[in-house]
Parts: C-alpha cells; structure tokens; sequence
C-alpha cells in the first residue's frame, strides 16, 4: 500500500496520520507537508513516523532534490518526468539518489489507459 497526500497536511496533521497508518505497513507515506519544497519541514514528519516518506512530484529542479537529501530523510524519491525537465534530468536525479542510497519511483499521473 502507498498512500499520497499531495501536500495537504501541515507537519503536525502529516505526523498525526502517519502514525495512524503505520500499523497497516504501507511501503511509503507521501508525507511532504505544504508546501512541498520545503524539505526542512518535510523531515520533521519522516523523525515522527517508522513509515519511509516519499516526495518528488511537485519538485522541478535536481537542485531542490538534492536539497532533500541534505536533510537526510527520504528514501523515496518520486520525480514526474514532464515537471524535472525529461528523462535526461531524471536520470541525473536518480543517480543522486542511488549515491545516497535512496530509491526512485517516477511519478506518473496520468497511468496506463
């Protein structure tokens, strides 16, 4: 189970329903606070929660992923192709993440038809 929530808890209400999701062993909580860029916050919530946090689709720049890394707390990277610049760039992002042991997995929105 995966559960998204599209940056629209604060970092208290995030902690609070990860915590209540935790006994159901999701494989990742989208657990970035709004607004998503800031991943200082975002890593409040990955402290608070045994559940790996993902974030990524509403990022644009391998910048502003690598800030993310910085903080030291997702392990899950979900980059949207059409928002980071192409496969290229995602590429780019996802060797940053291997390099800090992190995993990717693209963001797509639109899914198979």
């Amino acid at each position: 189970m995966l559960f998204g929530t599209h940056g629209q808890f604060s970092p208290s209400g995030a902690i609070r329903l990860a915590r209540r999701l935790e006994g159901y062993d999701p494989l990742w909580f989208e657990g970035n606070p709004n607004p998503p860029e800031n991943p200082e916050e975002m890593a409040k919530v990955a402290r608070q929660t045994k559940i790996p946090v993902a974030t990524g689709e509403r990022l644009t720049t391998k910048y502003e992923f690598a800030r993310v890394l910085k903080t030291g707390n997702s392990i899950h990277f979900q980059p949207a192709l059409g928002r980071v610049g192409g496969i290229l760039e995602a590429k780019k992002i996802a060797g940053m993440a291997e390099s800090h042991y992190a995993q990717v997995a693209p963001h797509l929105y639109c899914g198979p038809r």
